[in-house]
Parts: structure tokens; C-alpha cells; sequence
């Protein structure tokens, strides 16, 4: 039995390598850092709620155990009020007490999830539409990240290649045929900025659907900030560095009224007949000590995490709209590899242009962020090979037939005279000599294939 227990803590591991690696960094912050964090604060928040005693009251002399209980409970539930005691004759009015009525206390746990979940919102919409692209990302990811473990050449060339081919044919799944004015114009324009054209068929889907959830992710970050300082009541616009400013100069919650430890609390119990009496206690929330640490960390948490989201926002866009810069990304790694002969520049433009298109640039610049640049060089000039050993002429992402290699023909002498150039022949690329009828073995590329 304990062999068994053993077996089974040594298979649970938390390995970071195991998890989906098909953002980035800042993504991460927001939806499995953050997510974590408040989860965990919100589990503190509930036990020292449900578990302990979040509320004690200052009650009359003549009340029992029971009525004790009793108004500590309604005092919990109806919420309570806080009023500087220092300068308050008694009583005061309705609208004051209504105005300084303090009912957040009570929801902290479940605004924790809500806001939790909030952070998570923006992963789960790229988990529920990037898929729809045809690539599988969490596969390709879940490889590359193997590759950075394997240490046999060959078993990492393997992996390299796999990688490599599961791009090739998911890009060719996304890719049209079709042939026209208006085609290639679109094509053209998607090929130079993502945003015009948006889809599967113009090879930028992934890349517009992650910058959509990079805004989605800026937008969540941003609109808890209002969502704190609505909830929480305050006036203060930059809510941690102004609490922060007010204990650094002895300002206490009892004259800025934030998270208050003793307030006020009315309730009505009825006597004999239709008599209703009013009791005013004095309670102290010692929770509100714990409320109040928690959301100025989570304050400034939610600064680090809106400046690295602002901040990979704009990386991605600079290094994913242009197209110069998806060239650099590309052929950089292609001479990592020594993989770029003299004459191949013309030829790495269409690589980059037509093969990879936006969306393939950026799953290797994926890969580069989250498997390291060595792998990410690797599984280009995979694709590279794959692209240069493809036939003469293929059709590119809007029907357009590209010259990729130089044909070349070689023919036979026979007979007295000598040999003729060779034909391209549409199914065995046999050359046909000329001259006095000699057939010779022609080098021509097989037949015009259209690009997958």
C-alpha cells in the first residue's frame, strides 16, 4: 500500500513544461499567476469567515448568550455602517447611516472568484477559437517543448521533423485557390497589414485572434481597477498608492474610513405586541485587517500585470503587422542554420510571403518564446527543406503560380549529331533529346504540384 502511495505522489508533479504553452508570458500573468493568487485569497478569506468569527459585537449587559449570537449574525448579514465616533453625537440620521453603510465585507470571497475568473476570461476564448484555424497549437507547443529535452540527434530530428510537418500541412489546409483580381488583392493587403483581412484564408487568423485576446486581456486588467474602487466604495482614483500614502502618514482607517475594524450596527426586535425596539451596537470586523492587506497587494498586482499585458500588446504588434519585421524573425533563424544559400533571398521572400504567411511566422515566434530560439531555428529550417524541395512552380495562397526553382533539362545525344535540350515532361520528367533520335535522361522536377 505505501509502494503504491509512493508510485502515485512521484507521477503528480507540477511541471511547467506540462502546461499549455500557447501564449506568453504576460498572458500567463493574467490568467494561471493572477488566477491563483485571488483563488487563494479568496480560500483565506472564506475559512476565516465560515470557520472562525468574522464579527463580534459590544452588547447590552442584559442581553443573553443567545440574543449575543443573535445580533452578531443579523449585524453580519444586514451589513454595518462606520462613523468617526471622535465627532458623531448620537443618534444620527438615516442618511447618514445609509451613506457610511459598509456591505462589502460579506461578498469578499465570491467578488475574489468572480474576479478570478474575470482574469481567466480571455484564455478561454482563445482556447474555444483558435482551434477553428485548423491548427492544433497545444500539440505543436506540447513537441517543441519535448525538444528541448532531447538529447539524441536523431530522436530529436524526429521530433524536429513532426513538428515541422504538422505546420506545413495545417497551413496548407487554410490556404485558396481560387484565382482572381479582388483574390489577390486581398491576399496582398493581409499579407502587409493583418487587419484589413481577417481569416483562415488569408493565413492571419491565429495572429488577429491573439491580438484580440491581448485587448481582452488589457480590458479585464484595466476594468478591475473600477471594478475595486466601485466595489469598495473609495473615491480614490489610484486606490493602492493613496491608501499607501495615508499610513505612511499616520492616517489611520479610523479618520479615512477605509476598512473599517469597529463600525456601527442597527437592528429591531419586536416586544410584546406591535412594539418594535431599535438597538444600536458597536461591532469590530477583524476581517476587514485581512481585506485591506489583500487588495493593496492586488492593487499593485494589477499594475505589474496591466504594464507587461500593455507591453506585449505592442510587441506583438510591431514584430506581427509588418511585414520587414516577419522577415528579419525568419531569415534570422534560417542563417543560424547556415540554411540560406547566396542565391536564395528572392526565395526566402516567397517562403515568408506565401509558405509561412503571418500565421506560421508567428507559431515559430511561439515556439521561440516558450521552447527557446535553438528549437524554434530547428523547426524552420525543417520547413525551409520542406519549401525548397517542393516541384518548379506551385500555386500560392491566392492561386498565383511561383517560380521557385530553375528548371533544368538535360537531353541526350544520339546518333552523329548531338544531344537537344530536355522537355519537362507532365508525368515522369524524362528528358527527350534531339537529333538523330537518341533519348537521354532529362534532370527536369516532376510535375507542377499545388502548394498544400
Amino acid at each position: 500500500m505505501d509502494t503504491a502511495f509512493v508510485s502515485g505522489l512521484s507521477k503528480f508533479r507540477l511541471d511547467p513544461a506540462k502546461h499549455r504553452r500557447d501564449d506568453d508570458f504576460a498572458d500567463r500573468m493574467s490568467h494561471m499567476f493572477s488566477t491563483a493568487i485571488i483563488v487563494a485569497f479568496s480560500l483565506v478569506i472564506s475559512c476565516r469567515q465560515y470557520i472562525g468569527k468574522p464579527i463580534a459585537c459590544w452588547v447590552p449587559t442584559e442581553f443573553t448568550r443567545a440574543q449575543e449570537e443573535y445580533t452578531e449574525n443579523v449585524c453580519w448579514v444586514t451589513s454595518t455602517y462606520y462613523l468617526d465616533t471622535s465627532g458623531v453625537n448620537f443618534p444620527v440620521s438615516n442618511a447618514d447611516r445609509y451613506r457610511q453603510s459598509i456591505g462589502y465585507y460579506q461578498w469578499v470571497p465570491l467578488v475574489l472568484l468572480i474576479q478570478a475568473f474575470l482574469f481567466n476570461l480571455p484564455r478561454l476564448v482563445w482556447r474555444l477559437f483558435n482551434w477553428q484555424s485548423g491548427i492544433q497549437l497545444s500539440n505543436i507547443m506540447e513537441v517543441a517543448g519535448d525538444v528541448e529535452m532531447i538529447k539524441d540527434p536523431l530522436s530529436r530530428q524526429t521530433s524536429v521533423r513532426y513538428v515541422a510537418k504538422h505546420i506545413e500541412d495545417s497551413l496548407g489546409a487554410q490556404r485558396e485557390y481560387r484565382a482572381g483580381c479582388l483574390t489577390n488583392c486581398k491576399h496582398c493587403i493581409a499579407r502587409n497589414c493583418c487587419f484589413f483581412w481577417f481569416g483562415k484564408r488569408y493565413g492571419n487568423f491565429l495572429v488577429c485572434l491573439y491580438l484580440i485576446c491581448k485587448v481582452l486581456y488589457i480590458t479585464n486588467v484595466i476594468g478591475q481597477f473600477f471594478l475595486m474602487n466601485k466595489y469598495l466604495g473609495t473615491n480614490y482614483t489610484f486606490y493602492g498608492l493613496e491608501l499607501l500614502r495615508d499610513l505612511a502618514e499616520g492616517r489611520e482607517w479610523e479618520e479615512s474610513g477605509n476598512f473599517p475594524r469597529i463600525t456601527m450596527c442597527d437592528f429591531h426586535i419586536r416586544k410584546m405586541g406591535a412594539n418594535m425596539h431599535r438597538h444600536t451596537v458597536q461591532c469590530v470586523l477583524p476581517i476587514n485587517m485581512f481585506n485591506e492587506k489583500i487588495y493593496i497587494f492586488l492593487w499593485f498586482w494589477m499594475v505589474l500585470v496591466s504594464v507587461l499585458s500593455i507591453s506585449s500588446f505592442i510587441f506583438w504588434i510591431y514584430k506581427s503587422t509588418f511585414r520587414s519585421n516577419r522577415m528579419h524573425f525568419v531569415r534570422k533563424f534560417l542563417k543560424l542554420r547556415s540554411a540560406l544559400d547566396p542565391g536564395d533571398k528572392k526565395r526566402s521572400f516567397q517562403f515568408v510571403d506565401d509558405y509561412l504567411r503571418p500565421d506560421g511566422v508567428f507559431i515559430i515566434r511561439l515556439i521561440s518564446q516558450n521552447a527557446g530560439e535553438l528549437v524554434a531555428s530547428e523547426v524552420t529550417e525543417a520547413l525551409w527543406l520542406m519549401f525548397k524541395s517542393r516541384p518548379v512552380r506551385h500555386n500560392d495562397s491566392a492561386g498565383r503560380h511561383l517560380e521557385l526553382a530553375e528548371k533544368k533539362g538535360g537531353g541526350g545525344g544520339g546518333g552523329g549529331g548531338g544531344g537537344g535540350g530536355g522537355l519537362l515532361s507532365k508525368r515522369k520528367g524524362a528528358g527527350v533529346g534531339g537529333g538523330g533520335g537518341g533519348v537521354g535522361s532529362g534532370n527536369a522536377h516532376p510535375q507542377t504540384q499545388p502548394l498544400n
